[in-house]
């Protein structure tokens, strides 16, 4: 059970019911989203957090609820194959990374308007990321490996810990991403919204 719900269960009969309500519900989400007709890399996709990630049917509701609009597109197909791709590379060479507590310039701690924890457990971290048109993010680092999956595109003005900045231009695309404590920033100077959503493996 996932770890975020089962704790839910001992804390009095009501919230144990709303607990059990909240799983049943979200299983049946993820029954109903498997049996419905959708691109088959957008099922690809949760099959591959049930699979690789070993992540609960409960949590794959959660994330696809988040995902599955943002994915709904001829430009995904080739991103989601290649964070499959990424994933079961990455899962294949990891090692638990030695980080015994996370830094101040933590993305959830630095930069908490713009990455939100979806979900975490003793061996995943999962975020979400949130850009919006002109929004400058705060200095912050990734410490744990990870996979990104970038669901749409705008453009960037980057700067790294020295404060030196370029400009780049984010499409649709996955990528991993080693963890570090180096500090990065960067500002939304493009037209879009931008959405990405960061796997990291602890």
């Amino acid at each position: 059970m996932d770890s975020y719900i089962k704790p839910l269960l001992f804390r009095g009969s009501g919230v144990k019911f709303t607990a059990i309500a909240m799983l049943s519900a979200a299983s049946m989400f993820f029954m109903s989203f498997a049996n419905r007709k959708q691109p088959a890399h957008i099922k690809d996709f949760a099959k591959c957090l049930n699979k690789s990630y070993e992540l609960e049917d409960a949590t794959v509701s959660l994330i696809m609820k988040r995902c599955s609009s943002l994915l709904d597109n001829e430009e995904a197909d080739t991103a989601v194959k290649d964070f499959i791709s990424n994933s079961k590379e990455l899962l294949l060479i990891h090692a638990p990374n030695k980080v015994t507590s996370l830094s101040e310039h933590d993305a959830l701690v630095a930069a908490p308007k713009t990455h939100e924890l979806l979900y975490e457990d003793t061996e995943n971290r999962i975020l979400f990321i949130n850009i919006d048109p002109g929004e400058e993010v705060t200095p912050h680092c990734h410490q744990y490996n990870g996979v990104m999956l970038l669901m749409n595109e705008s453009k960037f003005l980057t700067i790294d810990d020295d404060g030196n900045t370029e400009e780049e231009y984010w499409d649709i695309s996955s990528e991993i991403l080693p963890g570090s404590k180096k500090l990065h920033s960067y500002k939304n100077i493009g037209h879009n919204t931008f959405f990405a959503i960061l796997f990291e493996l602890k």
